[in-house]
């Protein structure tokens, strides 16, 4: 399906102020980043300004235990963390109808699977802004899915630069 190209309302700063950008149903992909805090922000407010609802979205990649800190951590308490980081989102969202969505496996994957399978019609999510060769080295969730979706995307970045002294030695 093919995006439509619109051209923002020149007397709006965002353009999101346009009768053009409203949405029914907004897709926010949640995790426990700071970047992925600022896209629900956003998510929230274009909800309130279309009367939409909101979908939440963790992808856990979880395997049958995880090394952290020393100790193996079973199961059961990776998928109580994502739930909590999901429980977390949806309770600082408020005025908007949401759903939350734990879901496991690749991420870029199921947020294309739920926006399709749902009807949503605009995908909201973080991104952390790695360079070309961290990304290629790492993949890139928000690079898969803006190039994959069949619905516009939205990506928020961090826009706090770094500084030398928050970067470890």
């Amino acid at each position: 399906m093919a995006t439509p190209t619109v051209t923002p309302n020149p007397a709006t700063a965002d353009g999101l102020d346009d009768p053009v950008f409203r949405y029914d149903r907004i897709l926010v992909a949640i995790d426990d980043s700071r970047e992925s805090r600022l896209a629900l922000d956003r998510a929230v407010d274009l909800a309130r300004r279309s009367n939409a609802r909101l979908d939440l979205l963790l992808s856990a990649v979880v395997p049958s235990s995880t090394y952290w800190g020393g100790a193996f951590q079973p199961l059961e308490s990776n998928e109580l963390y994502y739930a909590n980081v999901l429980r977390a989102a949806a309770a600082s969202v408020e005025g908007v109808p949401v759903t939350s969505y734990l879901v496991r496996g690749n991420a870029a994957q199921r947020i294309l699977e739920h926006a399709e399978k749902y009807g949503c019609d605009l995908i909201v999510m973080g991104s952390r802004g790695r360079n070309r060769a961290v990304a290629a080295l790492l993949g890139s969730t928000s690079h898969a899915v803006l190039h994959a979706a069949s619905v516009p995307v939205l990506i928020i970045h961090d826009e706090a630069p770094a500084r030398c002294e928050d970067i470890p030695a």
